[in-house]
């Protein structure tokens, strides 16, 4: 399957889907490489970069910096209708993390991982300055 064909035929949620697990695991690969090994410290520490509120704000200041194709799905992603969203953040923060996600997933599923890597570093950095 071509990126034309990625973009277009898997739905958005099934990106999202996938994204939430390539960005749970870069914070928690980076959270290892870190140094930090107690579970609930680690625990504690992902949910500051996994909450929908935190992705949120990361997505906000990186939109900008995503290529056309990328910023279509996130787009998507945010438009997409959905059920159910957490009680721990607002229905637009909780859709600007999806569309994060499906940005993610699509990343991952066109193997592209250096840009993942860009975005994922880009991420935590601001994430960690929303801490200062």
């Amino acid at each position: 399957m071509n990126k034309s064909q990625l973009e277009k035929e898997i739905p958005v949620l099934a990106l999202a889907f996938v994204g939430d697990s390539v960005y749970d695991t870069y914070i928690r690969s980076m959270l290892l490489r870190s140094g930090k090994y107690k579970p609930n410290l680690l625990h504690k520490r992902a949910e500051k970069f996994n909450k929908a509120t935190s992705q949120s704000i990361a997505f906000l200041r990186i939109q900008n910096e995503l290529e056309e194709i990328e910023l279509n799905i996130a787009l998507r992603g945010r438009n997409v209708k959905g059920n159910s969203f957490p009680k721990s953040a607002t229905v637009a923060e909780y859709k600007n993390a999806t569309g994060l996600e499906a940005v993610m997933g699509y990343l991952y599923l066109n193997n592209n991982f250096g840009r993942i890597e860009t975005l994922m570093s880009r991420i935590v950095e601001i994430i960690q300055g929303e801490e200062d």
